[in-house]
């Protein structure tokens, strides 16, 4: 129960400290979320506008010597494929009680810059 409750607030964190990214196009935009790779959960995404942004994904993991405690993040790089906007929706999968989900609204240039426009999380209960 500790750990959830550590998992939830560092999760929390996570998305305040990606929100406060700036205002500005970029060419790549990144979403860091942690995750706890020892639970067997992982982040997933859809998106409700296909072909607008490519999202590429990294997993940084790190355990104890004993390999039992780890904790990591998936960083999400969002490139732009053609002018327009698409609403990217991660979800922390296989928490099937009350799961996480972030919402982002991301916005593409007409130079294939990208800029995220809204995020919301979900609360749990």
């Amino acid at each position: 129960m500790k750990k959830v409750v550590m998992l939830s607030l560092i999760l929390i964190c996570s998305i305040f400290l990606v929100a406060c990214g700036g205002n500005s196009f970029e060419d790549t935009l990144k979403i860091k979320l942690d995750s706890d790779p020892s639970t067997g959960n992982v982040w997933e995404f859809e998106m409700n506008e296909l072909g607008i942004v490519k999202i590429d994904e990294e997993n940084k993991v790190s355990c104890n010597e004993e390999g039992t405690d780890c904790s990591g993040y998936q960083l999400f790089k969002v490139t732009g494929l053609r002018e327009g906007q698409t609403r990217v929706t991660f979800k922390y999968a296989g928490e099937s009680y009350n799961p996480l989900t972030y919402y982002y609204v991301i916005t593409v240039n007409k130079d294939l810059k990208v800029k995220e426009t809204h995020s919301k999380a979900t609360e749990r209960r």
